[in-house]
């Protein structure tokens, strides 16, 4: 892998791939011959056949073991009164808005509201694989809500239209999630298709609000420490004696938002010596499809033999394993709806260094790892729907001290994330809220 990442990275290729999203670059490639720009995205793509394919755990015997599926059991955390409600989502995907369903059902399930489960054929560029619900899906819709985890354009006004012609009240809540202060223009036809929203930040319920004056319930993803599958630090080729912090992403959420770039700079600026008792790891998903934001990130490491980059999707189980097995998540993200990888790492009580905006600092209010940062105006090529919008710049060398920070203090540290997170109080809280709806739509 590294040999790869070498070759190109002397070429004249890896110039522009290092620094394609500076503005004088994006103008001069645009401008290069066709046959020249094609032949930087040959190199390119040659590169991450080769290198992409490396970045995997190791294959210890412990990976071979099968993991024990942690169904949901109904009624295990109490019963809450409740009609029930028909739930459909992407129940197998191995993706954030596919996981964040999964945890709202499994909230709901534990606290004894009746439900009967759908799960959606999922978007294309997603992986599936999840068993979790496996034998709990239903083909009947006998209750009179519908909650519907899906973004507008995952689902199309058919879909919803044959899901509430089946509901018994008629009524469809959409839980969405989204990542910038206003609510894109395409949406609001979607906004016509439900009767009330599920947001899980108050980030997102503002965003909302400004879009229509179609009810928002503002419920956080009710998230409960679990157990994990066991693997150990030599099974995530992890030294016993260093301080880990964990940066994980989808390249499929945006490389820009999620910003792995910014994580692998201020641990350089961090631990400049080449010599601490540190690493990071970057754990992402999907790099074979965008090799260029992933060579630039492999770029940005300078050969570090302290950075870990590995691109594999991983089980919930061994996922939270790996949490257990870290010291210390860092997430310099430009904007977030929620942050479910910063929510589960929170339940552990290690540090979380993070953007201080947007969605996660619901959950991380008060910490003394919040990093700070600018609000700038995106660029038209940075994310969907972002003309006119503004995120976050987190201050690198403000987010380098609090990981100097973080190796120096204590490993564990008090907070209320598992109150704020806690699936009996969020079920309570959301099926008191869709009662809420169903009275209105009634009176």
């Amino acid at each position: 892998m590294t040999g790869a990442c070498v070759r190109l990275k002397k070429s004249g290729a890896a110039l522009f791939v290092r620094h394609r999203h500076m503005p004088m670059l994006r103008t001069i490639y645009g401008r290069l011959p066709a046959s020249l720009r094609l032949w930087i995205s040959s190199r390119v793509t040659a590169w991450g056949r080769t290198a992409i394919a490396d970045m995997r755990f190791p294959d210890t015997l412990a990976w071979r073991q099968p993991v024990e599926l942690a169904r949901p059991r109904a009624g295990s955390l109490g019963y809450l009164e409740s009609d029930g409600l028909n739930v459909f989502g992407f129940f197998d995907g191995r993706f954030g808005l596919a996981e964040s369903a999964r945890l709202y059902t499994r909230a709901l399930l534990e606290c004894g509201v009746p439900l009967a489960i759908h799960n959606l054929p999922r978007p294309a560029e997603h992986d599936g694989g999840d068993r979790e619900f496996d034998g709990l899906y239903s083909s009947d819709m006998p209750y009179p809500v519908s909650l519907v985890f899906a973004n507008p354009g995952q689902l199309s006004a058919a879909d919803l239209a044959r899901i509430r012609a089946r509901t018994s009240d008629n009524l469809i809540v959409g839980c969405w999630f989204w990542e910038l202060p206003r609510i894109p223009n395409a949406w609001q036809a979607a906004l016509a298709d439900v009767d009330a929203v599920l947001v899980a930040s108050e980030f997102i319920e503002k965003a909302m609000i400004g879009a229509s004056d179609k009810p928002v319930l503002r419920v956080p993803v009710p998230i409960a420490p679990r157990a994990d599958s066991g693997l150990s630090r030599a099974d995530f080729g992890l030294r016993d004696d260093v301080y880990v912090f964990l940066t994980s992403f989808d390249y499929h959420s945006s490389f820009a938002r999620k910003n792995p770039l910014g994580a692998v700079q201020a641990f350089r600026e961090a631990f400049p010596a080449g010599d601490e008792a540190v690493a990071l790891l970057v754990k992402s998903t999907h790099a074979r499809e965008h090799p260029f934001a992933a060579h630039a990130l492999l770029s940005a490491a300078d050969g570090d033999p302290r950075i870990i980059f590995v691109d594999q999707n991983i089980d919930a189980a061994h996922r939270r394993a790996l949490q257990r097995c870290c010291d210390a998540y860092l997430s310099l993200h430009r904007a977030e709806g929620f942050g479910l990888g910063m929510a589960e790492f929170a339940l552990t009580g290690k540090p979380v260094i993070a953007t201080g905006w947007s969605g996660s600092v619901d959950f991380l209010a008060g910490s003394p790892y919040a990093v700070d940062c600018r609000l700038r105006e995106l660029r038209n090529d940075e994310y969907p729907h972002s003309h006119g919008e503004v995120w976050a710049e987190p201050d690198l060398a403000h987010a380098a001290r609090l990981m100097k920070k973080a190796v120096d203090g204590p490993r564990r540290m008090p907070s209320a994330v598992a109150e704020f997170l806690d699936p009996l109080r969020n079920s309570e809280s959301l099926v008191r809220a869709i009662e809420s709806i169903r009275r209105q739509a009634h009176a």
